[in-house]
């Protein structure tokens, strides 16, 4: 879930932007709303700069990230604070999801760097054994990173590594709850010495986002929620560029009648709670076989009893925050509601924290749910679990693959080979075995989704590879003064070739024997005009 839908209309004019603690509701700052005009100036500016960056060595450009994530260490603290102010989750969760998970993400991508984007000769085969052809990574130019709030350094770093790496410009438009983050980011990196016009931050809604989408980018990055990706995706093949779309998730646990019952308890409260729930992968919905669904069920609500939740960000002080504003807490409140309405029961939590007027919704398990429900089919981006009884291993997958998201889903098991089968049938783009979100903390494998959850991947080798394009430069090896397939052809020219066919590609050597036979006999012969 992400800022307001991005609209089509774009306002030069609007009251700016209050950055507020959804914990204590200060007010941190404020920040202008970017109009048309302002995104497209960032743009040009962002585009002037990018052909001396591209020219650059990629030597030189990995020394530059080399010197951001120094930058990044010496003010890790700094940034901890700020974004879990911002946003409002906790330091020790902000320093973990934020500031240690971008520098490793940074470091994996310095790493790969010199093998994604390096020039690579290419072989060929026997038919293009007089030409040498090479490969290059060539930047797209100007990459738009539209980013959401929960993960502000994280989900906007990530990406923007990858495109000046590669060697492209950015700009960049946080969400509206997370500006402040984006504008400290920026100067960071151009304290660290990286061109000033090379990372653009522009703020403001929904409408600066469309208005960024629109302004002549060559690759749009979102992050965030599916109806915005799709207005996005519909912009991006207006004007025929690339996107990637990180978009929602309605992620699913299996839990098999071997698992490992504390490692999943822990493990299910952990991703379901995560950053108060505001995270795409976390885990919404549990399948937990019927044969331990009762002693799961048990431990579950033992071990949730022991979740510290309040307003307080310190460090130990608390497990569960306050969400990012108050429409946000109405939705989670509203499918609790209905799902109770229509006969699904409250193990434990429900309703908001009492003695605060911040956002704050208490950790909750429902039980009894049912697929048609709300709080089962839509993301509620809050920190609310679904837990649901099956008979066996295949009706778990058929519930976890009902849905229209498929970013991640995860096995628990004693067994591989078990959680193996499952794991191939299940329809997301990242499976983990007893554990959840891990793959995405792993700098070397790609992230992302299919149906509904997105387009493309971040992460690895694929996320480097995603900021540039493929051009190929080829060589002729002999120079001879024409090719004798080119126009006018001699006859014999298409004998040749019907049996180079056979001698290239069949799998009968008989066959293959026989055109050479005929090959040869052709070559001792004058070739007749």
């Amino acid at each position: 879930m992400e800022e307001a839908l991005l609209e089509p209309i774009v306002m030069d004019k609007a009251e700016p932007i209050q950055s507020v603690n959804p914990n204590t509701g200060e007010i941190l700052g404020s920040v202008p709303v970017c109009g048309e005009g302002e995104v497209r100036e960032a743009v040009g500016r962002a585009r002037a700069a990018q052909p001396d960056w591209a020219a650059r060595t990629l030597a030189e450009r990995v020394r530059m990230m080399r010197r951001i994530q120094e930058a990044l260490v010496d003010r890790a603290d700094e940034i901890t604070s700020l974004v879990s102010r911002e946003m409002g989750k906790s330091e020790t969760e902000t320093i973990i999801g934020d500031v240690l998970l971008v520098l490793t993400s940074l470091t994996g991508y310095i790493n790969l760097a010199p093998k994604v984007l390096r020039v690579r000769r290419q072989s060929q085969g026997l038919l293009h054994i007089t030409k040498c052809t090479y490969v290059v990574p060539e930047p797209l130019g100007v990459v738009a990173v539209i980013s959401p709030y929960n993960f502000p350094v994280l989900l906007t770093m990530q990406t923007a590594f990858a495109a000046l790496l590669a060697g492209n410009a950015v700009v960049h438009k946080p969400s509206e709850y997370a500006s402040l983050t984006a504008l400290r980011l920026r100067e960071i990196l151009l304290g660290s010495g990286l061109p000033e016009d090379l990372f653009q931050v522009v703020t403001g809604g929904g409408r600066t986002g469309w208005a960024l989408a629109n302004a002549g980018v060559d690759h749009i990055a979102f992050t965030g929620g599916c109806a915005a990706g799709r207005k996005l995706a519909q912009a991006a093949g207006a004007q025929l560029i690339p996107a990637t779309l990180e978009l929602g998730g309605n992620n699913a646990m299996i839990v098999f009648d071997d698992a490992p019952l504390a490692r999943t308890v822990d493990g299910a409260l952990t991703y379901a709670y995560i950053a108060n729930g505001q995270v795409c992968g976390s885990v919404a919905r549990i399948y937990v076989h019927e044969a331990v669904a009762d002693e799961f069920l048990r431990r579950l609500k033992a071990r949730a009893a022991e979740w510290k939740v309040s307003t307080e960000t310190a460090p130990g002080a608390s497990d569960v925050t306050a969400l990012i504003h108050a429409d946000l807490l109405a939705r989670v409140e509203g499918h609790v509601r209905e799902a109770v309405a229509d006969g699904a029961r409250v193990l434990t939590g429900g309703g908001r924290l009492a003695g605060t007027a911040a956002p704050v919704y208490r950790p909750t398990i429902l039980v009894d749910t049912r697929p048609e429900m709300a709080v089962v089919r839509e993301e509620s981006f809050g920190p609310l679990l679904c837990v649901i009884r099956v008979q066996d291993d295949e009706e778990a997958v058929r519930l976890a693959n009902d849905t229209e998201y498929g970013l991640t889903a995860s096995v628990w098991s004693r067994s591989d080979e078990r959680a193996w089968r499952a794991a191939r049938k299940l329809k997301v783009g990242t499976v983990a075995v007893n554990d959840h979100l891990w793959p995405f903390f792993a700098p070397e494998v790609p992230w992302g989704g299919v149906k509904a959850s997105g387009l493309g991947r971040i992460g690895g080798e694929w996320g480097l590879r995603a900021m540039t394009y493929p051009k190929v430069v080829s060589y002729d090896r002999i120079n001879l003064p024409r090719e004798f397939y080119w126009s006018p052809r001699a006859a014999w020219v298409h004998e040749f070739f019907r049996q180079a066919v056979p001698l290239l590609y069949s799998r009968r050597i008989g066959r293959k024997l026989k055109a050479l036979g005929r090959l040869m006999r052709m070559a001792g012969r004058p070739f007749a005009g």
